[in-house]
C-alpha cells in the first residue's frame, strides 16, 4: 500500500526567520558577550599557593594583561597573539588559565595546550589548571564527551580534560607526530623559546603548530607566549616581529607625557635612577623613575599609572588579526623598582647573571658579545643560489623575509691623490623589512676618478639603471652612499649631479650619545658622519646568526650572498667601452669573503674588574695590507639604508624627532606588497 504524501506545512516569511534565529541561538552560548577578563573577575579565585595576593581575580593588579586576554573573546577580530614577556609577570595565571576556564564555561571548543615538554605540560595540567577549574567552580563540567558500555572514563587525565563541546589536549613541543593528527580551533603555546626551531627535520616548529589551525582560519585563536632568550635565535622575538609590535604606554603623573617604561642606562635621560655607596651598594629609598621630560616619579604612582595605561601598536598597518605585545617587569605590581635595581647590581661582572636579568626581568633578548668574525663560517653560512644583478624577490619570499624593500649602492673611492686614474669599489644590496639583506652585485670600476671622469659617469649609469626581479618587478636604486675620505672634491661633484646620493665619512671617536648618523654642512657639500663602530659591530653580530634554511623562516638581520664565484653583476663590454673604464674583480669568491677577516674588534676591559667581558671601542686592520674596500662598502650599505630612511622621515614628518625609521621600512614593504611597484 503506497505511503500517503506527507502534509506540507506552509510558513510565513516571519515564521521562517524566527525558526532560523532559534537554530542560530541554540549554537551560540548565552553569555557570548562576556569578555574573558570579566568572566575571570566574576568567577575566578586565586589560591594562596600560586599567588602573592590570593582571593578574587582583579585585572587592576595587572591591567596590561586585560587587553591581551580579551583577544580570546569570539567577538574579537584578533586571530593570533604573541607575548614577549619577562618571568613572573602573571601571564600564565591571568591569560592562559583564564582562557582555558573561559572556554570550558562560556565558549566550549577543542584546545591544544603546548609547553616545553610533555612532563612540564602534564604537571601544569595536574596542578595549576586543576586548581583553576576547582576554584572557578567548573569541576562538574569536566566529564567524558563519549561513553561506551561499562566504561569508567572520567574525561579527566594528565594530558586531556573533556567537557561538553570541547576538550583540552596537552602536548609537549617535541611531539611533532601528534601535531599532524588533529586540527584545533584554539592553540595555547607557552614558553616558545624552549621549542626547537626546526623540529626533527620536519620544518619550523611554530609553523607546524600554526598549521594545525588551518581548517579554522576564519575563527581560530592562537597564543604564543614566552620569555625571550638569544637575539636572532628567539622564537618569541620572531613571532613578536610578525605582529603589530605593541608596547604598554603610561602617562607621567606630573606632566602627563605618555611613554614606555624602560630600564635605561646611566647615560640615558630616562629610566630607573638610583644612588650607590662607595662600595657600589644600593642606597635604600633612592630609586625613582626619570620621565622622558625630566620628572621624577616615585613608585607610589605606579599602580595608578598602570591603570591608566594603554597598548600602542608601533606597526599599526599590520593586520589587526595578529597582535603582538612586549613588556618588562618594570610594569609589575608584584616586583618593586628597588628589587629590580638590586637584581641588576647583583649581575656586575657576571655575564651569565646579566643575561638572566635581561631575559627574565627586562623581557628582552640577549645579544652576544662581539667576537672576531670567522670569515669562512660567514661565507659557508650565507651563500645562496641566485644570480647577481637580479633582485631575488622570489627567493626572499620563500625564505620568509618578504620582498626586497630598498636598494642601496655603496661606493669606496681608491687610488692616489696625484693621479687622475683610480677605482671605485661598488656594492649593490637589497634590504628586507626585518633587516635581512641580499647582495645583488659588486665590482671594481677602474678609470678616471677626477670630477667628470669616466668612472663617475659609469657609476651614475649603474645608479640610474633598472634592475629586474625574479618575480617580474623592476627596481631602481633608492640611495647611493659614497665615501668622501679620499678625493672629497670629486665625491661632492658626483653627489651634486645625482640627487639620490650623499657623501659619507666614517667616525669612530667622539660619537655623541648613541646617535649613529649625524650630518654637517661644508662649503663643498653635506657630509653624513657614520658611527663605524656601531655598524661593524652590527655586521659582526649578523655574521653569527645561524639558520638551517627553509622551511624555517629566515631570522631578522641575516645576510645573503649569491653563489657566483666568477660573476659580480656589472660585467658589460659595451658599457665599459662607452666610459673608457674597466670592471675588474671576480664575483663572490674566496678573495671577496676575506673582507670579513680584514679587521678585528678592539675590546676595552675594566682593569679593576676581572669579570668584565669588555666593550668594543673600535676596529682595526688585522694586518697592513688587509683588503678593507668591500668591508667598508658593507658598512656604507647598511648606513645608506638608514640615511635614506632618515631623509624620508625628515621630509614626511618634519616636526617629529627620533622617529623610528623601522616603521618606515615596514610601511615601504606594505606599499610594495599592495601596489606591486618599487618606490622611486
Amino acid at each position: 500500500m503506497p505511503t500517503p504524501p506527507r502534509q506540507q506545512i506552509v510558513r510565513s516569511a516571519e515564521e521562517q526567520s524566527a525558526e532560523i534565529i532559534d537554530i542560530m541561538m541554540a549554537c551560540i552560548p548565552e553569555r557570548l558577550d562576556i569578555l574573558p577578563s570579566e568572566w575571570a573577575e566574576e568567577k575566578r579565585i586565586l589560591p594562596s599557593e600560586y599567588t602573592q595576593r590570593p582571593g578574587r581575580v582583579t585585572y587592576d593588579n595587572s591591567p596590561y594583561l586585560r587587553d591581551i586576554v580579551n583577544c580570546f573573546s569570539p567577538l574579537s577580530p584578533v586571530r593570533e597573539i604573541a607575548v614577549m614577556k619577562p618571568a613572573q609577570i602573571g601571564y600564565t595565571q591571568m591569560v592562559l588559565e583564564t582562557v582555558l576556564g573561559y572556554i570550558i564555561d562560556v565558549f566550549p571548543r577543542p584546545v591544544l595546550y603546548i609547553s616545553a615538554d610533555k612532563e612540564l605540560t602534564e604537571a601544569n595540567m595536574q596542578t595549576r589548571i586543576d586548581a583553576m577549574i576547582a576554584s572557578s567552580d567548573l569541576s562538574d563540567k569536566i566529564m567524558p564527551t563519549t561513553m561506551k558500555k561499562a566504561s569508567r572514563r572520567t574525561g579527566d587525565t594528565m594530558s586531556r580534560k573533556e567537557f561538553r563541546g570541547g576538550f583540552i589536549s596537552a602536548l609537549g613541543a617535541k611531539n611533532a607526530n601528534k601535531f599532524r593528527q588533529f586540527g584545533f580551533p584554539v592553540v595555547l603555546a607557552d614558553e616558545v623559546d624552549t621549542f626547537e626551531q626546526n623540529l626533527g627535520g620536519q620544518g619550523s616548529t611554530t609553523e607546524l603548530i600554526r598549521s594545525r589551525t588551518d581548517a579554522f582560519s576564519k575563527t581560530r585563536k592562537i597564543a604564543w607566549g614566552g620569555t625571550p632568550l638569544i637575539h636572532a635565535e628567539s622564537n618569541i622575538e620572531s613571532l613578536f616581529l610578525q605582529g603589530d609590535q605593541s608596547y604598554y604606554f603610561v602617562k607621567c603623573p606630573h606632566c602627563g607625557h605618555e611613554q614606555r617604561l624602560l630600564f635605561g642606562t646611566p647615560d640615558d635621560t630616562f629610566g630607573l635612577k638610583f644612588e650607590r655607596t662607595e662600595k657600589g651598594e644600593l642606597i635604600p629609598d633612592t630609586v625613582y623613575y626619570l620621565c622622558e621630560k625630566g620628572c621624577k616619579i616615585s613608585e607610589d604612582f605606579k599602580y595608578d599609572m598602570l591603570i591608566g595605561g594603554r597598548w600602542i601598536a608601533t606597526v599599526p598597518k599590520r593586520s589587526r588579526r595578529f597582535r603582538s605585545f612586549s613588556i618588562s617587569a618594570l610594569y609589575s605590581n608584584f616586583l618593586s623598582w628597588e628589587e629590580i635595581v638590586q637584581k641588576f647590581l647583583q649581575c656586575k661582572g657576571r655575564k651569565e647573571k646579566l643575561q638572566v636579568f635581561v631575559n627574565n626581568v627586562l623581557g628582552e633578548t640577549w645579544k652576544e658579545e662581539i667576537k672576531a668574525i670567522d670569515r669562512k663560517a660567514a661565507q659557508r653560512n650565507s651563500l645562496r643560489r641566485y644570480l647577481p644583478a637580479t633582485v631575488p624577490n622570489r627567493l626572499a619570499i620563500e625564505d620568509g623575509s618578504g620582498r626586497i624593500v630598498i636598494l642601496t649602492l655603496a661606493v669606496d673611492v681608491n687610488g692616489q691623490y696625484n693621479k687622475k686614474e683610480g677605482w671605485l669599489a661598488v656594492d649593490l644590496r637589497g634590504h628586507c623589512r626585518n633587516g635581512q639583506t641580499y647582495s645583488i652585485a659588486k665590482g671594481e670600476i677602474h678609470g678616471i676618478t677626477e670630477p667628470g671622469g669616466g668612472a663617475w659617469l659609469a657609476l651614475k649609469e649603474i645608479a640610474e639603471r633598472e634592475y629586474p626581479s625574479d618575480d617580474g618587478m623592476r627596481y631602481r636604486v633608492n640611495f647611493v652612499a659614497v665615501d668622501a675620505g679620499f678625493k672629497d672634491y670629486a665625491v661632492h661633484w658626483f653627489t651634486g649631479i645625482l640627487p639620490m646620493s650623499r657623501a659619507v665619512r666614517g667616525k669612530s671617536e667622539n660619537v655623541k650619545n648613541d646617535k649613529v648618523l649625524t650630518v654637517t654642512h661644508t662649503t663643498k657639500g653635506d657630509i653624513w658622519w657614520i658611527d663605524t663602530v656601531y655598524y661593524k659591530n652590527l655586521i659582526a653580530s649578523n655574521c653569527m646568526i645561524s639558520w638551517q634554511g627553509p622551511p624555517a623562516p629566515m631570522p631578522p638581520l641575516f645576510m645573503n650572498f649569491p653563489d657566483a664565484k666568477h660573476i659580480g653583476g656589472f660585467e658589460d663590454a659595451a658599457f665599459m667601452a662607452q666610459y673608457g673604464i674597466e670592471c675588474a674583480g671576480k664575483g663572490f669568491d674566496n678573495d671577496y669573503f676575506k673582507l670579513f677577516g680584514a679587521e678585528a674588534p678592539i675590546i676595552q676591559k675594566d682593569p679593576l674588574d676581572e669579570g668584565d667581558p669588555g666593550k668594543v671601542i673600535g676596529w682595526r686592520k688585522r694586518y697592513s695590507r688587509a683588503p678593507t674596500h668591500f668591508w667598508d662598502c658593507l658598512v656604507y650599505g647598511y648606513a645608506a639604508r638608514d640615511i635614506y630612511l632618515e631623509i624620508l622621515a625628515r621630509t614626511a614628518f618634519p616636526k617629529i624627532k627620533n622617529l623610528d625609521t623601522s616603521l618606515l621600512m615596514r610601511n615601504l614593504s606594505d606599499f610594495i606588497d599592495e601596489n606591486g611597484v618599487q618606490w622611486g
